[in-house]
């Protein structure tokens, strides 16, 4: 795995990344000041919108409480039948083992006598 990435770093032209670094830097620059400048000037919005649109999230909020709390009861019966799960694989191992054991005996006995 890491044979991978050793092999990656050595393929990458390192001179040519260093190189176009100051343009990057430029071009992000660039970006993070159109991208300030347009949130600095909210658009004018008229209240009733507004008022529309809070109502509109309130209802998703509330849409999104109810899937968490159903994800929620999912999970704890997801928990339940894990639980269960595991205390029957622990109850048939020890029935492996002592039919495992049984048979051994039973073979041991039929070399024996």
């Amino acid at each position: 795995m890491a044979l991978n990435w050793f092999t990656a770093f050595k393929v990458i032209p390192w001179t040519q990344v260093v190189q176009n670094a100051p343009t990057v830097l430029r071009g992000a620059k660039k970006l993070w000041g159109m991208v300030g400048t347009n949130a600095a000037q909210p658009p004018a919005v008229e209240p009733s919108r507004l008022e529309h649109e809070v109502a509109d999230v309130k209802h998703e909020v509330a849409k999104a409480a109810e899937v968490i709390t159903s994800l929620a009861e999912q999970n704890g019966r997801l928990v339940e039948a894990v639980e269960i799960l595991r205390v029957r694989t622990r109850v048939l191992t020890v029935a492996i083992v002592a039919l495992s054991v049984g048979v051994i005996a039973l073979a041991a006995s039929r070399l024996i006598g």
